[in-house]
């Protein structure tokens, strides 16, 4: 009997052992077929939002032409912008185009021409001033600020009483220069005297101070402030400059509901205007009644898949009453060829050519950037 028990012990072990290793390499198998399916279903879904860009960025690019084509129309038939009252707030509305309805649309265009232009603030150390104090800025950090900024941008190397020049920066961690010429890009205040600590925190993030200031001054136009659309911020520094009484005007333009951007806004599209402050004339050319540069944002999604065009674009210089005016893109490449946008940067490569020259178009683009805000 013994003999038979441990003999009949022996297929059961081996069958179980071969099920355990059937089971772990069924294990083994799945685990390896299921990392496989996530790996092909990651680039699947990764090549497919990559060729569905180019489809989005060609619809992007039907929309801004539309918008800009709207605006234009606009501005033929009023002979002047003054304000998306006017009807170029909503431009594909506007058009009544139907674009694929597969696709979410979102439009924005805002009036650049309602900030100061930095050319404007950079003659005005006045200007400057009432700008940081109403931003909560203390006298002394405004001043600081101020002196700063003017010595940044001057051609001279004579430092003012809270300003710096080239031994401040020399001397500092990083030994640079002043560009002693304008403004390129808000980037440039991080190098700044009294900018590199109030308008950046510890981590290097722009704070609310850069936030403000940019909302406020502009780097793309030299124009006055349009006051159809300049903000309550940009009107209360306008008031305390040209001595006016900001809030009948601010009331006015945003019509009876009070709010800004909606169909009740109204408009003042002549110097004779009842609402228009006289002192504005007094106080020099600071302030105006129309937009002359505006920043166009187009944002197209189709499921996860999205593209962004955005489009600085002047009506200034570009002879506006002419069918066969050029459209200019001042395209940025780098050393190896790649567009990396934008005007023209310190110590870049200017661009090889302007895009688009033989449209036709009746503005100017100033500046074009995919997928990047401005």
């Amino acid at each position: 009997m013994y003999p038979f028990s441990k003999n009949s012990k022996r297929p059961r072990r081996r069958g179980g052992s071969i099920l355990i290793a059937v089971l772990a390499l069924t294990a083994l198998v799945s685990f390896i077929l299921l990392e496989f399916m996530e790996e092909a279903t990651a680039k699947i879904k990764y090549y497919g939002l990559f060729y569905n860009r180019d489809d989005l960025r060609i619809e992007a690019y039907s929309v801004m032409e539309t918008a800009l084509a709207v605006v234009d129309e606009i501005r033929e038939i009023d002979s002047a912008l003054h304000s998306p009252a006017q009807g170029w707030g909503n431009p594909l509305q506007y058009a009544e185009i139907q674009f694929d309805p597969s696709l979410d649309i979102d439009i924005r265009i805002s009036d650049e021409t309602a900030k100061f232009s930095m050319e404007q603030a950079q003659a005005d150390s006045l200007l400057l001033n009432m700008i940081f104090e109403e931003m909560g800025i203390t006298l002394a950090e405004a001043e600081t600020l101020t002196d700063s900024l003017l010595d940044w941008v001057d051609e001279d190397d004579l430092e003012r009483l809270n300003g710096a020049e080239s031994d401040y920066y020399e001397n500092g961690e990083n030994g640079y220069r002043p560009p002693n010429e304008a403004l390129q890009s808000w980037e440039e205040l991080r190098l700044i005297k009294g900018f590199d600590v109030l308008f950046f925190d510890e981590t290097g993030r722009p704070t609310e101070y850069f936030t403000q200031f940019k909302n406020a001054v502009s780097l793309d136009h030299d124009s006055p402030v349009n006051l159809n659309s300049a903000s309550s911020f940009v009107l209360t520094v306008l008031a305390r400059l040209a001595g006016f009484d900001k809030i009948a005007l601010y009331d006015y333009i945003n019509g009876s509901d009070g709010e800004r951007g909606t169909a009740d806004d109204q408009m003042i599209n002549s110097r004779e205007h009842p609402f228009f402050p006289a002192n504005i004339t007094s106080s020099g050319n600071i302030a105006d009644l129309q937009t002359k540069v505006l920043k166009v944002e187009v944002d197209v999604h189709r499921g996860e898949s999205s593209f962004l065009l955005t489009s600085i674009v002047s009506w200034t210089g570009a002879n506006p009453s002419a069918g066969t005016s050029q459209m200019y893109v001042e395209t940025v490449y780098s050393a190896d060829g790649k567009i990396i946008g934008g005007r023209p940067k310190r110590g870049g490569t200017k661009a090889k050519g302007n895009a688009g020259e033989e449209l036709g178009y009746p503005f100017r683009v100033k500046r074009m950037t995919e997928n990047f805000k401005i």
